[in-house]
């Protein structure tokens, strides 16, 4: 003990070495294992090949069976993981032919008719056939049908491209009118002002005339044609009263009725395009009876 006293940084060092050799001799006894051979095992644990169970311990003494399984796995280890083999296609160069008719199927399907053959006279075909015995006979349809208008509806569709055919020719004449109307309010005074406005109010005139004297108007909308035409009159007498008012009580007054006329009119002309509804009278885009059709767009 006097020694260590003595001898201090001795004593550490020689702790110190003494800590680390046990150390060491822990930490080997501890990571000593025995090497297993290094072979791929299976999920279950039980030391069984991945592959092939056979390739491990027990293949028979002078079989080729082992050798030729090792041979294998080594080839497949030695190759990719997989490999494209390109598809074959079936050989069609036999005698065979298909003689299913497509086109006689839909007609018997369609038509109801069970006994019609489908392709040739086999057993095939007859079993083909009892396949679809539990489908209901004639709900097929193989061709779309055209709806067909009637006779009121022609007499309809011809009398809306007629009354519209003259709208149109109205609305081309007189793209501006809102702008007309507004500048004869502003400087009603001025000549350049009001003979717009009497060519438009002439205009309103000439169109109802028009559509009282067509040729053929169906008795369904005879009612609703004489108060479409009688509205355009109405809208054109009274707007050429305005430029005639002298004093501005005079002028209010002629406006107001003409408001009241234009009002009429556009009740009228919303039933005519009701009644063309009820009707289920259907104009194309291009068709001049298509002023009768509302859109969201149109609103």
């Amino acid at each position: 003990m006097q020694w260590f006293r003595e001898h201090p940084y001795a004593s550490a060092i020689t702790a110190v070495s003494v800590v680390l050799f046990l150390g060491a001799y822990l930490v080997k006894e501890r990571t000593a294992v025995s090497p297993r051979p290094s072979t791929t095992i299976a999920w279950g644990g039980t030391g069984g090949s991945f592959l092939f169970p056979i390739l491990g311990e027990g293949v028979p003494a002078g079989s080729t069976l082992g050798k030729g399984l090792t041979d294998l796995y080594q080839q497949m280890r030695s190759t990719p993981s997989f490999s494209y083999i390109p598809y074959a296609p079936a050989d069609t160069s036999g005698d065979e032919t298909n003689n299913f008719d497509l086109e006689d199927f839909l007609n018997q399907e369609s038509n109801g008719d069970g006994e019609s053959s489908i392709g040739s006279t086999t057993t095939d075909d007859s079993v083909f056939a009892d396949a679809y015995s539990f489908i209901p006979r004639g709900l097929i349809s193989t061709t779309i049908s055209e709806s067909k208008q009637t006779p009121t509806q022609q007499a309809l569709y011809k009398y809306g491209n007629d009354v519209g055919s003259y709208i149109k020719l109205f609305e081309e004449r007189n793209p501006a009118m809102a702008r007309i109307l507004k500048d004869q309010f502003e400087d009603p005074r001025n000549p350049q002002k009001n003979a717009p406005l009497l060519t438009l109010a002439g205009d309103m005139v000439e169109i109802g005339l028009s559509l009282e004297t067509l040729n053929e108007i169906p008795s369904m909308v005879a009612f609703a044609n004489t108060r479409l035409s009688n509205s355009y009159k109405k809208m054109g007498a009274k707007l050429a009263l305005i430029p005639d008012a002298a004093r501005d009580e005079e002028r209010i007054d002629a406006m107001l009725a003409y408001n009241a006329a234009a009002e009429e009119y556009v009740k009228s002309y919303v039933a005519l395009a009701t009644l063309f509804s009820i009707a289920e009278v259907k104009f194309g885009s291009t068709d001049p009876g298509s002023v009768f059709t509302f859109s969201a767009v149109s609103f």
